[in-house]
């Protein structure tokens, strides 16, 4: 399933990625994209400068890299289950359900926290 992809703008100063993700009601074809992390390089001064953001966004290694709060509980077409296919799945691209040996969940505990910089 083609869902996601990157840009990169090369030249002898600077490197530009970026990062898309598709969304959408269907499970693919959307062709609706929206950007999802950016990543520069910038040598074209004394100094280099990196900026990012977003699914690209540089990790501080001395820090805390995981943070988690379970406070709630919600449907679970707002918060996927990533790997997971849901019921629906040939249908849209979010589900509203998953069945997993039997049992049928229509919610999820989603995981409030951040990776990365808080």
């Amino acid at each position: 399933m083609f869902d996601n992809f990157l840009t990169i703008q090369v030249n002898d100063k600077r490197i530009d990625i970026i990062s898309y993700n598709e969304i959408g009601n269907k499970t693919k074809w959307n062709n609706n994209h929206v950007e999802h992390g950016h990543l520069t390089i910038d040598k074209s001064s004394s100094s280099t400068n990196i900026s990012s953001s977003g699914a690209l966004e540089l990790l501080d290694r001395y820090s805390p890299l995981v943070h988690f709060t379970f406070e709630g509980v919600v449907p679970l077409e707002e918060r996927q289950v990533l790997g997971m296919i849901h019921d629906d799945f040939d249908d849209k691209l979010v589900g509203t359900s998953i069945t997993i040996r039997g049992a049928t969940c229509t919610e999820s505990m989603p995981n409030e926290g951040s990776f990365g910089r808080k």
